[in-house]
């Protein structure tokens, strides 16, 4: 079993031998990795996501897929103006 009190190599070997379900379905534990990325994923798509048929039945469809382009619109070029300011100040990290 991994605990903390193992680093290194002896970490890895234990990693190594298990297989994919023990890995993906064995209880998380605090400050694991499948632990982090599980919280970021569901604060990044947040309760909204479940929300999205209401909306689309209270604005119709055609509105719907319009903001959604118009949101896509907008996603991007936040995107795009994040990545040209990051390579034109030669920036490394957002801190």
């Amino acid at each position: 079993m991994l605990t903390t009190e193992k680093t290194g190599e002896s970490a890895d070997i234990d990693r190594k031998d298990k297989n994919f379900f023990q890995r993906a379905f064995a209880p998380i534990q605090i400050g694991a990795m499948r632990g982090s990325i599980f919280a970021l994923l569901a604060s990044a798509m947040g309760t909204g996501i479940f929300n999205l048929p209401y909306r689309v039945e209270q604005t119709g469809i055609f509105y719907y897929v319009l903001y959604l382009f118009i949101a896509a619109i907008f996603s991007y070029l936040g995107m795009y103006t994040l990545s040209r300011l990051i390579h034109r100040f030669k920036i490394e990290s957002y801190s």
